[in-house]
């Protein structure tokens, strides 16, 4: 198994957004850099990121921190749902979707 996390930059945010190998993107303009990490679902990590397991209510959520706020974006019956929602608010905020961004 590769353990070494490979960056790239994301299409169209060349010199300001890279994602890794491993789901996890970062933001180059920042001094310090910001890494967005998976989040930890009942079974282990999400394949998507923004998106986390709820165990209260079996479903999955799709959040994002902007500017330290917590922007809820809804509970889905689906990983794949709650991941297409993050990526539909990245396209809002006029940023490339990361776990679809061929669509």
């Amino acid at each position: 198994m590769n353990n070494i996390e490979n960056w790239k930059d994301i299409d169209g945010y060349d010199g300001d957004y890279q994602v890794s190998n491993i789901g996890r993107v970062k933001s180059l303009k920042k001094v310090k850099e910001v890494i967005l990490k998976a989040n930890i679902n009942q079974e282990g990590y999400s394949s998507f990121v923004g998106v986390s397991f709820r165990k209260d209510n079996k479903k999955w959520i799709s959040q994002i921190f902007i500017n330290g706020k917590l922007n809820r974006f809804g509970n889905f019956l689906t990983e794949t749902e709650a991941a297409r929602a993050y990526d539909n608010a990245l396209i809002e905020l006029g940023l490339a979707p990361i776990n679809f961004p061929h669509n």
